[in-house]
Protein backbone atom coordinates (compact mmCIF):
# COMPACT_ATOMS: atom_id res chain seq x y z
CA UNK A 1 0.00 0.00 0.00
CA UNK A 2 1.11 3.45 -1.10
CA UNK A 3 1.53 6.12 1.20
CA UNK A 4 -0.74 8.55 1.41
CA UNK A 5 0.33 12.31 0.34
CA UNK A 6 -1.93 14.92 1.52
CA UNK A 7 -1.11 19.08 1.80
CA UNK A 8 -4.40 20.78 2.33
CA UNK A 9 -3.69 22.88 5.38
CA UNK A 10 -0.09 23.00 4.95
CA UNK A 11 0.36 25.66 2.38
CA UNK A 12 0.95 28.09 5.68
CA UNK A 13 3.57 25.53 7.76
CA UNK A 14 5.48 25.51 3.52
CA UNK A 15 5.55 29.30 2.97
CA UNK A 16 7.06 29.82 6.17
CA UNK A 17 9.68 27.53 6.03
CA UNK A 18 10.57 29.28 2.60
CA UNK A 19 10.04 32.19 3.97
CA UNK A 20 13.24 31.04 6.95
CA UNK A 21 14.87 29.38 4.11
CA UNK A 22 15.28 32.72 1.59
CA UNK A 23 16.32 34.73 5.27
CA UNK A 24 18.79 31.62 5.63
CA UNK A 25 20.18 32.11 2.12
CA UNK A 26 20.35 35.63 2.49
CA UNK A 27 22.40 35.61 5.38
CA UNK A 28 24.90 32.87 3.71
CA UNK A 29 25.03 35.30 1.05
CA UNK A 30 25.94 38.78 2.79
CA UNK A 31 28.79 36.49 4.17
CA UNK A 32 29.89 36.48 0.85
CA UNK A 33 30.12 40.34 -0.13
CA UNK A 34 32.56 39.83 -3.20
CA UNK A 35 30.73 37.33 -4.92
CA UNK A 36 28.95 38.49 -7.46
CA UNK A 37 25.86 35.88 -7.52
CA UNK A 38 25.33 37.17 -4.04
CA UNK A 39 25.60 40.78 -4.49
CA UNK A 40 22.44 39.81 -7.36
CA UNK A 41 20.81 37.43 -4.80
CA UNK A 42 20.59 40.41 -1.83
CA UNK A 43 19.50 42.47 -4.45
CA UNK A 44 15.91 40.74 -5.14
CA UNK A 45 15.74 39.02 -1.97
CA UNK A 46 14.26 41.36 0.28
CA UNK A 47 11.75 42.25 -2.08
CA UNK A 48 10.95 38.54 -2.07
CA UNK A 49 10.84 37.88 1.41
CA UNK A 50 8.37 40.94 1.86
CA UNK A 51 6.48 39.48 -1.28
CA UNK A 52 6.23 35.96 0.66
CA UNK A 53 5.23 37.72 4.28
CA UNK A 54 2.59 39.17 1.67
CA UNK A 55 0.92 36.42 0.40
CA UNK A 56 1.36 34.55 3.92
CA UNK A 57 -1.03 37.37 6.09
CA UNK A 58 -2.83 36.98 2.62
CA UNK A 59 -3.48 33.42 3.19
CA UNK A 60 -4.89 34.17 6.44
CA UNK A 61 -7.34 36.57 5.04
CA UNK A 62 -9.21 34.46 1.88
CA UNK A 63 -10.87 31.42 1.52
CA UNK A 64 -7.75 29.03 2.11
CA UNK A 65 -9.22 27.36 5.07
CA UNK A 66 -12.77 27.12 3.81
CA UNK A 67 -11.14 24.96 0.59
CA UNK A 68 -9.25 23.52 2.49
CA UNK A 69 -11.94 22.09 4.44
CA UNK A 70 -14.05 21.44 1.22
CA UNK A 71 -11.16 19.29 -0.15
CA UNK A 72 -10.36 17.39 2.88
CA UNK A 73 -14.70 16.22 3.05
CA UNK A 74 -15.18 15.88 -0.56
CA UNK A 75 -11.42 14.68 -2.32
CA UNK A 76 -9.49 16.69 -4.40
CA UNK A 77 -6.19 15.77 -5.67
CA UNK A 78 -3.01 17.24 -7.51
CA UNK A 79 -0.77 15.79 -9.77
CA UNK A 80 2.16 18.31 -8.72
CA UNK A 81 4.49 17.44 -11.75
CA UNK A 82 3.34 18.21 -14.76
CA UNK A 83 5.22 17.22 -18.02
CA UNK A 84 4.20 15.84 -21.44
CA UNK A 85 6.10 12.63 -20.87
CA UNK A 86 3.23 11.29 -18.06
CA UNK A 87 0.44 12.22 -20.38
CA UNK A 88 -0.98 10.24 -23.13
CA UNK A 89 -4.20 10.69 -25.72
CA UNK A 90 -6.99 8.43 -25.55
CA UNK A 91 -9.87 8.99 -28.20
CA UNK A 92 -8.94 12.71 -28.28
CA UNK A 93 -8.36 12.97 -24.56
CA UNK A 94 -5.49 13.33 -22.39
CA UNK A 95 -4.88 11.22 -19.52
CA UNK A 96 -2.49 10.28 -17.19
CA UNK A 97 0.17 7.75 -17.39
CA UNK A 98 1.98 7.59 -14.10
CA UNK A 99 0.15 8.46 -10.39
CA UNK A 100 3.12 8.20 -9.12
CA UNK A 101 3.21 12.23 -7.73
CA UNK A 102 -0.53 12.39 -6.66
CA UNK A 103 -1.41 14.24 -3.88
CA UNK A 104 -4.37 15.49 -2.13
CA UNK A 105 -4.36 19.06 -2.33
CA UNK A 106 -6.38 22.28 -3.80
CA UNK A 107 -6.54 22.36 -7.39
CA UNK A 108 -4.97 25.70 -7.38
CA UNK A 109 -1.64 24.15 -6.20
CA UNK A 110 -1.76 22.45 -10.10
CA UNK A 111 -2.44 25.53 -11.73
CA UNK A 112 0.23 27.23 -9.92
CA UNK A 113 3.00 24.92 -10.79
CA UNK A 114 1.61 24.55 -14.24
CA UNK A 115 1.70 27.68 -14.95
CA UNK A 116 5.13 28.90 -13.42
CA UNK A 117 6.49 25.64 -15.23
CA UNK A 118 5.29 26.98 -18.21
CA UNK A 119 6.08 30.59 -18.08
CA UNK A 120 10.01 29.23 -17.50
CA UNK A 121 10.10 27.27 -20.26
CA UNK A 122 8.70 31.01 -22.26
CA UNK A 123 11.42 32.99 -20.44
CA UNK A 124 8.45 35.62 -19.76
CA UNK A 125 5.09 35.85 -18.28
CA UNK A 126 2.63 35.93 -21.17
CA UNK A 127 -0.47 37.47 -19.63
CA UNK A 128 -2.70 35.72 -22.74
CA UNK A 129 -1.75 32.22 -22.38
CA UNK A 130 -2.39 32.20 -18.91
CA UNK A 131 -6.06 33.71 -19.40
CA UNK A 132 -6.41 31.70 -21.89
CA UNK A 133 -5.28 28.79 -19.60
CA UNK A 134 -7.24 29.26 -17.16
CA UNK A 135 -10.72 30.07 -18.98
CA UNK A 136 -9.96 26.47 -20.61
CA UNK A 137 -9.75 24.91 -16.96
CA UNK A 138 -12.57 27.06 -15.77
CA UNK A 139 -15.20 25.60 -18.69
CA UNK A 140 -14.29 22.17 -16.78
CA UNK A 141 -13.68 23.06 -13.42
CA UNK A 142 -15.05 26.67 -12.12
CA UNK A 143 -13.44 28.80 -9.40
CA UNK A 144 -15.12 31.23 -8.02
CA UNK A 145 -13.87 34.64 -7.55
CA UNK A 146 -12.35 33.88 -3.71
CA UNK A 147 -11.05 30.68 -4.80
CA UNK A 148 -9.19 32.36 -7.66
CA UNK A 149 -7.99 34.88 -5.03
CA UNK A 150 -6.30 31.76 -3.38
CA UNK A 151 -4.40 31.06 -6.60
CA UNK A 152 -3.36 34.77 -6.80
CA UNK A 153 -1.66 34.47 -3.51
CA UNK A 154 0.06 31.22 -4.01
CA UNK A 155 1.59 32.53 -7.82
CA UNK A 156 2.43 35.68 -5.49
CA UNK A 157 4.60 34.01 -3.01
CA UNK A 158 8.45 33.53 -4.63
CA UNK A 159 8.11 29.66 -5.27
CA UNK A 160 10.69 30.04 -7.69
CA UNK A 161 13.32 32.22 -6.28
Amino acid sequence: ESKKRSRPGKWHKLYRWKLQELEGNMQIAASYPDDVFSQTFLKHADKMLARGKEALQALDDSEYETWTKDTLEHGGFCIQDFTLARLTEIEGEPFLKELHSITYDLPSRDLRILLNKVMVKLSVWDTDFMVALLASYDAVYPLTEKLYEVLWIDLAFPHLF
